[in-house]
């Protein structure tokens, strides 16, 4: 018997990541519906400011050199 874990023929990893965008994506939709998020409720944004393709106000690329990070009650939001 070998101690290796057998490669899954099924991408479980994959699967489960574009579950999570698709949870994302629900909410973003409602709140493009209803026009903001209920009661108190808010987004953490964290994103990676240096990768390719990233394009973000300098004043942010400054104040968050490694990892974006917002916060906000999100009366309406434009995507």
């Amino acid at each position: 018997m070998s101690d290796e874990t057998p490669e899954s023929l099924i991408p479980y990893d994959e699967i489960v990541q574009e579950a999570l965008r698709d949870v994302v994506g629900r909410v973003l939709g409602e709140v493009e519906q209803t026009g903001g998020l209920p009661g108190e409720h808010h987004f953490y944004i964290t994103f990676k400011t240096k990768l390719p393709g990233v394009n973000i106000p300098k004043h942010l690329t400054e104040r968050f050199p490694e990892y974006g990070f917002y916060r906000r009650q999100v009366p309406r939001l434009l995507f």
